[in-house]
This record gives structure tokens, C-alpha cells and sequence, in this order.
């Protein structure tokens, strides 16, 4: 099981023009997998390494340093992803989610720390908080021992808010950082489907269905020659027409009928088709509804809307432009996105600490908490160009950190995919009840850092270990003390 570990990070090491700098970098992906309680401090990961002190430094440098790709480490990772697994089709198409996550963070002096808004319902959280908001990107494949079952391998992680003025900075590695967040991902798909060789469905959050990006998917799918469709969830309020009916008379109407879908629910409740489904982890009786209706009041293109009434009562109006999809599939395919990326995202915060990085510098604007929204951004106050590199090399350590986090996670799931259910990682991973489930993350990574010791002296002539070895720290037994 380790030697994988090995194998796929020598794997990515033409994203750096330094082999130093890999080694490091495998040093941070080792720490992640073998670290016994998050923490998401550099220093963490020496004393989960036992390294010595002095090299704190040497770690804490590779983040900004000038010798990783970034762009190239995520390509080489979706490299090793396609190499590993079968790409989960349906209808003969690949499924890539996207999605965003917000992590609270006080940095005063870290690009990228912006006030969001809670999107919890708890009300023992505040309305509002000051943070960082990241859009991450997963493809759905196949259980590596029950294809019939779903498996969401992370790929890309970056931030997508508050860096709008450096689109226009020389060097920038975030050209499209002035356009809204819900774009930014769009840009960074497009990447991917023109690595694949099948046609695409995109399944994306509420704040997606916006006419920019139905139009964006049609623009994709122009340059990259494969059809790009998007599953996404409606407003309540979402309003379409029906098609115009022309009466001879005068010029041709380009819209029909207003519709608003929500009065669909008690209108044509008596035309809802009940039908079982297993979606969302349990078989659920889901209530739908299926009409085409002319969406965006610019665009006016085709939409298919498919209204659902859930078990539990819930009422969602799920929208895909691609009009050909029945609404079961559509219904089941947007089930994806929950027991997928945002179980990711779950594990990525809380397991692995891949958002709490501490990447500052002080060419960076102290934030105030009590700036105007009328206020210019605060990034427009850097004008030295010097700065700027310095803010701009604080933000790929950040989004590094991330990315190598989400590596991590992605190595250790594929991992504990091709485990049994049952087998020798369940019996030796501390728990109180033995359970029949299958095997997560953290027991792979519990089982692993339980057995450092022998890992080391049984990989010890490996060119990553060798170098693990030397920067650890010997054992010295004080007898004067003792």
C-alpha cells in the first residue's frame, strides 16, 4: 500500500524544475498521510516527521518557491487519476462537480481574506464571518472493487474570491479573478474536458444557474468540440416563458407565456409521476415534474426544468440545458454532488487541515474588519511591483498548500477504495465497536501512521525515505539524566 504512495509521487515530479523542491514537497504529502492529530501548522508536520528543527525553514520555503508548477502538479495528479481509475460515465458521458468552500480565517495581511456570508443554518453561527472562499472540482469514477458503485476523486483546489485586481497584474496565475466566482470554475473545467475524450455534464451548486455560464457551456463546447451540458438547482423564484405562438399578425413574439415555476408545485401537483429512487445515500420516494421552458431574459435559450418533491417534504427545482436527459437521471446525477464533493471538502478541513495554511507578507494592506463595501478593493492600494510578486508568490502558497492537501486526500482515498470491507485495516484501527462499513480515510491513515516505524526500515532504500531518514532526528538516550 505505501509503496503507491511512492509511486505516484515520483509520479509528479516534472511539476518541478528542482528535484529538491519535490523532495520537499513529498516530505508535506507524507506529513498529511502519517500526521496522528491535524493540526495544519508547519511545525506539525516536522514532529510528525521527526525532523529537526532546522529545517523548518526549508519546508516552510517550498510553498513559495518559484520551482513548482502549479498548474502542471494538477494536471500531472488528473494524469495519475485517469491512469487509476475508470471514469464514471453516464450515457456515455464523464461527470466532473464543482463546488465551493469557505473556511473562516483572521489574517489580516493574507490575499484572498474577504467577508462571506454563512450559508449554515445553525443560529448559533454568525451571518457573517471573515475568511476565504475556494471553488474545488471533482470527476466522479468507479469503485475500484464495485464499479457499480460512485467514487469522487478531488482534482483542483483554488481560491476565487477577493483577488479581483490581480487579473490585471503582470505574471498572475488567476487571469479571470475579476469575473464571478461561478465563471472562474467554468475556465478551469474547460482545461479538463479538453484532456478527455467524452462529452461532459457539470454538476454545480444554485449560484450556477445564471444565463453566463448556460452560455459559457455552449462556448466550450465550440472550442473544445465535446458537449458540455450543466445540471444545476434553481431558484425558487425562477421564472421562464413558454414558446411564442405566432398569430400572423405583426412581428413574431420571441417569448410566450410567463411561468413561474413555483406555482407549478400546487398547479400540476394532480401530473407529478411518484417513482423510488436510491439517491442521497437511501431509497427515497421522489415526486417530479417535467416542462421546457424558454429561461433568461437575454438568452431566452431551452431549459429543461424538473420540479421534485423528496420524501422528507423538501420541494427543489432542479434545471439542465441538456433537453434530451429524463428527469430521473437528472434528479440522480444532482444527488452526485452531495456524498461527493462536499464529503471531500468535509474531510479536506477537518482531516487533513488542507485549508489552514498561514501564507502572510507585509506588502499586503492590513485588512480592516470595519471597511466600507463603497471602499476601493484593498488589493488596488499595491501599485509597487515588487509587492505585488510578493503577494502574488503569498497566493500560489496558499493555493500549494491547498492542492497538496487535496492530493493527499485523494491518494489516501483511493487507498481505502481498493481495501476490503473487513479486512486487516478494520481490525488493527482503534475503535471502540467494530463496524461493518467500509473504510475511510481516516482509518488508512490511522493504520498507516500506527505502523511509521516499520514503514521506514521496510522502504528505507528509497530515494524519498533516504532523504527522510538523514533530516530525522537520532536517538539519544541521556544516561546522565535518566
Amino acid at each position: 500500500m505505501f509503496a503507491n504512495i511512492l509511486l505516484w509521487l515520483e509520479r509528479l515530479h516534472n511539476a518541478f524544475s528542482r528535484r529538491k523542491t519535490h523532495q520537499w514537497f513529498c516530505m508535506f504529502i507524507l506529513a498529511l498521510i502519517l500526521q496522528k492529530k491535524p493540526r495544519g501548522t508547519v511545525q506539525s508536520y516536522i514532529n510528525t516527521l521527526d525532523m529537526h528543527q532546522k529545517y523548518y525553514s526549508n519546508l516552510d520555503d517550498m510553498f513559495r518557491s518559484n520551482a513548482v508548477d502549479l498548474q502542471k502538479l494538477t494536471d500531472q495528479w488528473f494524469s495519475i487519476i485517469e491512469t487509476e481509475c475508470t471514469p464514471k460515465r453516464f450515457r456515455g458521458r464523464r461527470v466532473f462537480v464543482s463546488d465551493g468552500v469557505k473556511k473562516p480565517k483572521e489574517g489580516r495581511r493574507m490575499p484572498g481574506v474577504t467577508r462571506q456570508h454563512n450559508d449554515s443554518d445553525t443560529q448559533s453561527k454568525p451571518s457573517s464571518f471573515h475568511g476565504i472562499q475556494a471553488g474545488g472540482i471533482s470527476m466522479l469514477v468507479e469503485h475500484p472493487l464495485n464499479p457499480a458503485e460512485t467514487l469522487s476523486m478531488p482534482i483542483e483546489l483554488r481560491i476565487l474570491d477577493g483577488l479581483d485586481p490581480v487579473s490585471q497584474w503582470p505574471g498572475t496565475s488567476h487571469p479571470f479573478a475579476d469575473e464571478p466566482l461561478e465563471m472562474q470554475s467554468f475556465h478551469r473545467l474547460e482545461r479538463y474536458v479538453q484532456k478527455s475524450e467524452d462529452d461532459v455534464y457539470l454538476v454545480a451548486d444554485r449560484a450556477s444557474m445564471s444565463q453566463k455560464l448556460f452560455l459559457e457551456c455552449k462556448n466550450i463546447s465550440e472550442r473544445t468540440g465535446r458537449k458540455v451540458h450543466l445540471i444545476t438547482n434553481a431558484k425558487c423564484n425562477a421564472v421562464g416563458f413558454k414558446k411564442p405562438v405566432y398569430s400572423g399578425i405583426g412581428r413574431p413574439p420571441k417569448k410566450g407565456d410567463r411561468v413561474e415555476l413555483a406555482k407549478l408545485f400546487s398547479e400540476k401537483i394532480s401530473e407529478f409521476t411518484c417513482k423510488r429512487l436510491f439517491i442521497y445515500g437511501k431509497h427515497q420516494t421522489v415526486r417530479y415534474y417535467t416542462i421546457t421552458l424558454l429561461w433568461g431574459l437575454k438568452l431566452l435559450i431551452p431549459i429543461k426544468f424538473v420540479l421534485c418533491c423528496m420524501e422528507d417534504g423538501r420541494k427543489i427545482i432542479l434545471a439542465t440545458n441538456d433537453l434530451d436527459l429524463p428527469p430521473v437521471d437528472v434528479i440522480r446525477l444532482y444527488s452526485q454532488r452531495f456524498g461527493s464533493i462536499e464529503e471531500d471538502f468535509k474531510v479536506l478541513k477537518n482531516e487533513f487541515c488542507g485549508m489552514s495554511y498561514r501564507f502572510w507578507t507585509l506588502s499586503m494592506p492590513h485588512l480592516s474588519h470595519f471597511r466600507s463595501k463603497d471602499a476601493p478593493h484593498i488589493l488596488e492600494e499595491v501599485t509597487d511591483e515588487h509587492d505585488r510578486k510578493l503577494v502574488l508568490d503569498a497566493i500560489r502558497a496558499s493555493e500549494l498548500y491547498m492542492q497538496s492537501a487535496f492530493i493527499a486526500q485523494g491518494i489516501v482515498k483511493l487507498l481505502a477504495a481498493k481495501q476490503p470491507v473487513g479486512g486487516i485495516i478494520q481490525k488493527f484501527t482503534q475503535k471502540r465497536t467494530y463496524t461493518e462499513r467500509k473504510v475511510s480515510e481516516t482509518d488508512v491513515c490511522s493504520f498507516l501512521c500506527a505502523h511509521k516505524d516499520a514503514i521506514l526500515r521496510k522502504y528505507g532504500s528509497h530515494p524519498i525515505i533516504r532523504f527522510l531518514t538523514k533530516r530525522r532526528i537520532e536517538d539519544q538516550v541521556l544516561e546522565d539524566v535518566i
